[in-house]
């Protein structure tokens, strides 16, 4: 059967909390950011306050943007907006420079991947080497760069959390999506394996891979060359650069 994460279905939408997704990627001119957002508006009926109000965003090539905020912060509303699960009228969603607001799901999934902190939710196969043939031709040859040459034969949903990230990372990585999308990729993973991870990140940054990051984990974000956001009372708020030498991230938009 083809991959969920190939195909988008519904097993994805019913939770954002799954593993990464896409259909192909398009191709794109350099000039336009990968990623624009204006306006991201969110109410939910019992609540007194927009959980988002009016964030604006700009992500590009070879760029980390980091998102932080407590928990019921809006973070994950955030998350469902940009995977195309979330509208209001007030949203526009720019990827390319196309207006993909109004678009259905399937259509964002075509831009993007997604990892979050349980990737083996949408894990399809019994075996390392199956989820590396699901994400296409490159799966496979980029299975010794994230190490897992000699994991082909176990299964995924067995491996260490470590383990479990790398292959999230190297399917997104053969996905060849230019937008990865990370909620709490340090999820359970000890000191170790945070160290390991932000070194896995920088073949994505080679690449020309646009991530986006929600995260708590502040010590982990600040050894990454990202900027980071906070997430607080609806509205993005900047919060000093972790790396000055390294910084690449153009200006975000953040209402005061």
């Amino acid at each position: 059967a083809p991959s969920p994460f190939l195909s988008g279905g519904p097993g994805f939408q019913n939770q954002v909390g799954g593993g990464f997704w896409g259909t192909t990627t398009p191709t794109a001119g350099a000039e336009e950011p990968i990623l624009r957002v204006r306006g991201l508006s969110h109410r939910y009926p019992e609540g007194e306050r927009a959980i988002l109000d009016g964030v604006g965003f700009t992500l590009r090539r070879g760029e980390i943007l980091a998102i932080q905020g407590s928990s019921g912060s809006g973070k994950t509303t955030l998350l469902k907006k940009l995977l195309g699960l979330l509208k209001s009228e007030r949203d526009t969603i720019y990827i390319h420079g196309d207006d993909i607001t109004l678009s259905k799901p399937q259509r964002y999934y075509r831009y993007m991947a997604y990892l979050s902190q349980n990737p083996e939710h949408l894990f399809v196969s019994d075996t390392v080497r199956g989820e590396l043939e699901s994400a296409g031709p490159e799966g496979l040859a980029l299975a010794r760069r994230f190490r897992l040459d000699h994991l082909l034969d176990r299964n995924p949903w067995k491996l260490s959390e470590g383990e479990k990230r790398r292959l999230s990372l190297c399917i997104a990585l053969a996905l060849d999506r230019d937008l990865i999308l990370m909620d709490e990729p340090t999820y359970g993973l000890d000191q170790e394996s945070r160290r390991d991870l932000a070194d896995l990140l920088l073949p994505l940054l080679e690449a020309q891979r646009a991530l986006l990051i929600v995260s708590h984990d502040t010590p982990f974000l600040r050894t990454l060359p990202c900027r980071i956001l906070r997430l607080t009372q609806g509205r993005l708020v900047d919060l000093p650069p972790p790396l000055e030498a390294l910084q690449r991230v153009d200006p975000v938009e953040a209402r005061p």
